[in-house]
């Protein structure tokens, strides 16, 4: 039976395990700045935190138009970034289960297919709070950047290529215990 090489699998889960912890307090700290921001702020309008992507950075600042708005974009980022986190949980679980097994683990195609499901809803939950954002900006923004919500992107096939990943492990482990009884 194959054994996978630990020496590659135990700096990663250190790696995993640090990035699980660094991104957990990055969160708490982000959740705390934007409970603080309206309660040391002068009123309204109240500055949004809108992660684009790596490489596109927007000069104009977008402000809430009200309280309300500001409290929904803070939950949407705060949600999505929750999940963001929660998708390393499994990914750490399943390097584990690599580390800790020979073959397949019923833990492994779990945690597969648990990331799959995060990474189509966190997919999602990023548009819509992108969305909600880009209805916020001033007009030079919109003059420069469109979005629009796109029912695929590239993040739904590579959840569903997770998700079959996980459909594959599964049929692997019922082939690996069909092995074993027979023997």
């Amino acid at each position: 039976m194959l054994t996978y090489p630990s020496k590659i699998l135990k700096p990663l889960l250190v790696l995993l395990t640090v990035g699980l912890v660094v991104g957990s307090l990055a969160l708490v700290g982000l959740a705390i700045y934007l409970v603080s921001v309206p309660i040391s702020g002068e009123g309204i309008p109240l500055p949004l935190v809108a992660p684009l992507s790596d490489s596109v950075n927007l000069v104009v600042p977008i402000v809430a138009g009200s309280l309300g708005t500001y409290i929904i974009c803070s939950l949407l980022l705060v949600l999505t970034l929750a999940v963001a986190i929660l998708f390393l949980v499994y990914l750490r679980r399943a390097v584990s289960s690599l580390s800790r097994k020979e073959g397949f683990a019923r833990s492994l195609s779990t945690s597969v297919r648990n990331m799959g499901l995060l990474l189509l809803l966190f997919t999602y939950m990023r548009q819509i709070h992108l969305l909600v954002v880009f209805q916020q900006a001033p007009v030079e923004v919109h003059e420069l950047l469109r979005f629009s919500f796109r029912p695929l992107p590239a993040g739904v096939v590579y959840a569903l290529a997770l998700l079959i990943l996980a459909k594959v492990f599964a049929y692997g482990l019922q082939l690996q215990e069909e092995y074993e009884q027979t023997v």
